[in-house]
């Protein structure tokens, strides 16, 4: 065999280990942040439909915009299909690599340790945690997007399919619960600072589920309706207060160190995930609650009384915080644009720039150069995933809040945080994707030129870390 098939089978071989290499939980967060945007943007037409006074309501988008039809269509099937081509790859990975793939978390904790906030180094259980949590954000989103994109009511069968894969995932988010209290006592006695963000990763299944459990009770008889929205308030008791906990653990540790963070923005909205979703399952549990139990046993008062109690408390809980979570949201853009302008003045020199006007021409164009490298840079490290998740919480619970208080600046703030999430959904990855497409160029054209192999190696394997790095977290992990 000549040197050249030699070069060409390795050259090979290092792209498909390359390629493998980008099977990981960064995937499966792709795929929860494609269904979650689909699922805003359902929930967005069902809440303008119930503003529309003269139209029935119902979980069905509008007929007459046709282009968000098709944008929320091929938004979830395409992450329900990342979901079910990756899921059982990372099952394998993890169950055959778990080593590896621990230690290779542990690595990217470390280094990230500037958008997390936090220097310590969590232990490999406590990391497997994390994953197993992820993984199950991932399944309770995709099915809560599959439950408005399909005609469940025609087919029981598929009903009955999701409901079991909703109590697998809830009864697995109640285990990873239960486990996280008394590991995190542990560490904090052990004195190793446990970081807060990684135990809010293993309650937030609790809270998604139970919001799931919502979505679920639209295309399932009452009775199991009823008994599934006992279920999905036990859940959310049971995560209520350490997801609170955590969270103003979290809001307090970004307010003290997201001066010195990367992104900055990045690190102060990841609280607004875990919360966001607790405000939204207990306004959504209300609403379905009045519906689902005053239909039970038809006129008799105790159920109706009792979905009435649930809907005024879930209302009330609802506005207290859904008024915090707006508060932080407003507060922590604050804080990020004033931290990055500081940043800008220290990091580019601007005083010396400024002073140094020998040549203002010159000094223009360097300053404007200055500020395009720098923009181009925090745009390609942004954590997509890290922002666009508590971003869409957020959204959703908003849009639940002018639903329920039919509050037209709510729907307001919601078209504004769409806008904002579908600007970062676009530029971010098209940069990403020019830098990829050039860095995968420079390195063939060199490796045609100069026949290195060190040289293509290295340019396919910055490039496919180019394109995945720095993709960021469900929240500040």
């Amino acid at each position: 065999m000549s040197d050249c098939v030699r070069k060409r089978v390795r050259y090979c071989a290092v792209a498909i280990v390359s390629g493998l290499n980008l099977v990981d939980e960064q995937w499966l967060e792709l795929s929860t942040v494609l269904c979650i945007y689909a699922l805003v943007c359902r929930k967005y037409t069902w809440t303008l439909q119930a503003f529309d006074f003269d139209k029935p309501t119902s979980d069905i988008w509008s007929s007459e915009s046709s282009w968000v039809v098709l944008l929320v269509t091929v938004l979830s099937y395409a992450g329900i299909f990342l979901l079910l081509l990756f899921l059982p790859l990372y099952l394998l990975r993890l169950a055959v690599f778990s080593r590896t793939i621990t230690h290779n978390s542990n690595n990217s904790s470390s280094s990230s340790s500037e958008v997390s906030g936090d220097s310590s180094n969590p232990g490999r259980h406590v990391q497997q945690m994390r994953l197993v949590g992820h993984l199950l954000v991932s399944v309770l989103t995709a099915l809560s997007n599959f439950s408005g994109i399909v005609d469940i009511i025609l087919a029981p069968l598929v009903a009955d399919i999701m409901l079991f894969l909703w109590k697998c995932c809830a009864g697995a988010a109640a285990f990873l619960a239960i486990v996280a209290v008394p590991t995190y006592v542990f560490s904090a006695m052990r004195r190793q600072h446990p970081r807060s963000s990684l135990y809010t990763v293993m309650f937030l299944p609790t809270v998604v589920a139970s919001a799931t459990a919502s979505d679920l009770t639209l295309v399932l008889p009452l009775n199991e309706a009823s008994a599934l929205l006992g279920l999905a308030y036990t859940l959310w008791g049971m995560s209520v207060a350490p997801v609170l906990s955590f969270a103003v653990a979290n809001i307090r540790y970004a307010i003290k160190n997201f001066p010195g963070s990367a992104h900055p923005l990045a690190m102060l909205i990841g609280p607004l995930g875990a919360l966001s979703q607790l405000t939204l399952s207990i306004m959504a549990l209300g609403l379905q609650s009045r519906r689902v139990w005053g239909d039970v046993v038809g006129p008799a008062t105790a159920p109706l009384l009792l979905g009435e109690l649930a809907m005024a408390a879930g209302a009330i809980l609802g506005l207290a915080l859904w008024a915090g979570l707006l508060a932080w949201f407003v507060h922590s853009h604050v804080l990020a644009i004033i931290c990055g302008y500081r940043q800008f003045r220290q990091n580019q020199n601007y005083h010396h720039l400024q002073q140094n006007s020998a040549n203002d021409s010159a000094n223009r164009n360097t300053v404007h150069t200055t500020w395009r490298s720098a923009t181009g840079q925090y745009l390609l490290k942004m954590p997509v995933c890290q922002m666009t998740y508590p971003l869409a919480s957020f959204t959703l619970a908003t849009l639940y809040f002018a639903r329920i208080w039919t509050s037209y600046s709510a729907l307001f703030c919601s078209r504004f945080i769409i806008a904002y999430m579908t600007l970062l959904l676009l530029l971010v990855p098209l940069i990403r994707l020019v830098y990829f497409v050039k860095q995968c160029t420079l390195g063939l054209i060199r490796w045609s030129r100069h026949g290195s192999f060190s040289t293509a190696e290295s340019g396919v394997h910055n490039s496919l870390q180019a394109a995945t790095s720095n993709y960021g977290s469900l929240t500040n992990s």
